[in-house]
């Protein structure tokens, strides 16, 4: 794989647009502070856009989080990374963004052509990515960049080991093989065990429908005898029921002419009834009268009175009598003229009660043509009543007759039913013995398939209990993966010379438990890694790292550029010179050598320097390389 270039913007340290080229470097320096970027132009840009993942998430799991990847001068702007590389001499380019104002949040893979290539989601882009390159996340840091802080293959567990030695060897494959061998194989042992299930369920089903076609082949004698024997009493019983209703149909319609008369009369009836309305309004009359009657003989009562009062005072009333107002004696001309007085009163009362007496007449006679009324309107209210009772009567009658038809006619339909129901009873058990008899030749047919079916999957089980060996413990894949750490080693001596000057030596051995541990021996100190000191740590770390590199090379899958983060802390400086002798043929193979360092000492060894300035949360390329 070639890497041309890298471009983005708002990425971690790097607030704007910028870009660098990664192919034909040389061996190049790269110079700053702790936080300056290096890290993050040449290693997490080019980890971010391929795998979508950091070292620092990685290193620190727990505390990541997405939009840490985002610079926080650039939160509305967001951030991408574009990488252009190729692959067998075919360009590619993979873009990955996170909440980018232009291109949004998202991961796309396109041909140098223009051709998206992408899949229908960011995990399955991913994958296409891991399988164009041939490398997942791991694989491509241990092949291809030694970073300070990152776990290295001296820290992984034993899994982890061979996931890694199987990722560059393509070992994989054979790991696939063995687990689609294994699960061949359970697969096969599950299909002969269901398979012998299926013989012996479908033989117990065979068995069992022979005895139901015993038991329904009787069923069906029994009810061809009852149905015949039933079918004659349903047809007696449908013909006294048809006669039945025939008789009951002449006195329906003799009582349907009664009740039309009884309507006829109550519909004149009705007419010359009062309505409620009328009646109230005749009854409030006749109240309204007997008020005024009672009135007017209570009025007529105090005029009587009042004439009976004024006569006797008339009469007795003599000269010398008190006055009424001022109680003085009268004279004999005031007495005259009082009387006379009172003669006029009298007089008015009279009339008064005349009058009332005419009022009263009339008031009475009212009353008496109201209650005529009244009288005549509850007579024709009783024959508008026993009318409609007459009417009901006949109603309910016709009513029973019909119900008593209808009941019949029920019982036509239930006669009917009844006979469809022998004949449907009779149908049912045929049509249960050709079930029966379909479903027999059905199990039988699927007996003779499990059969054939069982040989094929004892068949398939030889064939993958064959396949579950070759893929196994002993078998092709670890066969292979010994050969691979022949390889490792035989770099290991190499490499460890180099960096060395053979005070440490490195090999990779599978110890007793069938696990992977390297055997670290220095000469004139400790003979383990645990037991050296941190700068003899990270000599044998890179030891390996490019062991691993040499193994990746051997493959076809090659990357034209390494970067190594602060390795020159752990060598002195014979060491230090040695180690970037070997850089410089590496640069000659690959093209790019890409070395961070705090030691600007250095810059006199390096084809070119970088240096990567930072200033208020903001990094900037200083100059081209």
């Amino acid at each position: 794989m070639r890497l041309d270039h890298v471009r983005g913007e708002g990425f971690l340290s790097f607030r704007d647009k910028f870009e660098q080229k990664l192919a034909d470097l040389g061996l190049v320096l790269v110079i700053g502070d702790n936080g300056a970027g290096k890290s993050a132009l040449f290693i997490e840009s080019i980890l971010w856009a391929f795998f979508g993942e950091t070292i620092r998430e990685k290193v620190n799991p727990a505390e990541w989080k997405a939009d840490k990847i985002i610079n926080l001068s650039a939160l509305k702007k967001g951030c991408y990374i574009a990488v252009k590389f190729a692959v067998s001499g075919k360009g590619y380019e993979i873009l990955r963004a996170r909440k980018h104002h232009e291109h949004g949040s998202g991961v796309s893979l396109r041909e140098d052509s223009g051709q998206d290539i992408s899949g229908e989601s960011i995990r399955e882009t991913n994958a296409k990515i891991e399988t164009l390159i041939g490398m997942n996340f791991e694989a491509f840091t241990h092949s291809a960049i030694f970073a300070q802080n990152f776990k290295r293959f001296t820290q992984c567990t034993d899994a982890e080991r061979r996931a890694i030695l199987e990722e560059f060897q393509q070992g994989q494959v054979f790991t696939e093989a063995r687990k689609r061998a294994t699960d061949g194989h359970l697969k096969a042992q599950e299909k002969k065990y269901e398979l012998l299930g299926q013989v012996d369920v479908h033989e117990g089903v065979i068995s069992e429908l022979d005895r139901q076609l015993a038991g329904l082949n009787s069923k069906l004698t029994d009810r061809q005898y009852h149905f015949e024997k039933e079918t004659e009493e349903h047809e007696d019983k449908v013909k006294r029921t048809r006669q039945n209703i025939k008789e009951a149909m002449p006195e329906i319609i003799a009582l349907n002419a009664k009740m039309t008369d009884a309507e006829r009369r109550v519909i004149h009836a009705k007419t010359i009834v009062m309505s409620p309305d009328q009646r109230a309004a005749k009854v409030d009359d006749r109240a309204n009268a007997k008020a005024q009657i009672q009135q007017y003989t209570l009025a007529i009562n105090d005029a009587d009175v009042a004439v009976r009062g004024l006569k006797k005072r008339h009469d007795h009333f003599t000269p010398g009598d008190a006055c009424v107002e001022c109680l003085r004696g009268m004279t004999g001309g005031e007495v005259t003229a009082y009387k006379k007085l009172i003669k006029i009163q009298i007089v008015s009362q009279q009339d008064f009660g005349k009058e009332r007496r005419e009022r009263l007449k009339e008031i009475r006679t009212l009353l008496s043509g109201i209650e005529n009324t009244l009288k005549h309107d509850d007579a024709h209210r009783e024959s508008y009543l026993t009318f409609q009772r007459e009417w009901a009567e006949f109603e309910r009658k016709r009513d029973k007759l019909e119900s008593e038809i209808e009941i019949l006619q029920e019982r036509l339909k239930s006669l009917s039913a009844h006979g469809k129901q022998l004949r449907q009873r009779v149908d049912e058990v045929e049509e249960q013995i050709a079930s029966v008899i379909l479903s027999k030749n059905g199990n039988i047919g699927i007996l003779k398939r499990a059969r054939k079916n069982l040989t094929a999957a004892l068949r398939r089980v030889d064939m993958h209990d064959f396949w579950l060996k070759g893929f196994g413990t002993y078998g092709v894949k670890e066969f292979m993966f010994k050969q691979a750490l022949g390889f490792i080693n035989e770099r290991l001596i190499y490499f460890a010379d180099c960096i060395t000057a053979g005070e440490i030596s490195v090999q990779l051995e599978i110890n007793a438990k069938g696990k992977i541990e390297p055997v670290v021996v220095i000469y004139g100190g400790a003979d383990s890694y645990i037991g050296a000191s941190g700068g003899q740590e990270k000599r044998v770390d890179l030891c390996i790292s490019l062991a691993l590199q040499s193994l990746v090379e051997a493959g076809s899958q090659k990357c034209n550029i390494a970067v190594f983060d602060e390795f020159d802390g752990a060598l002195d400086q014979a060491g230090l010179y040695m180690f970037i002798e070997f850089l410089k043929k590496e640069a000659e193979k690959k093209g790019s050598v890409v070395v961070m360092t705090h030691n600007t000492d250095l810059k006199i060894q390096f084809d070119a320097v970088k240096k990567i300035q930072h200033q208020d949360g903001v990094s900037k390329i200083e100059s081209g390389i």
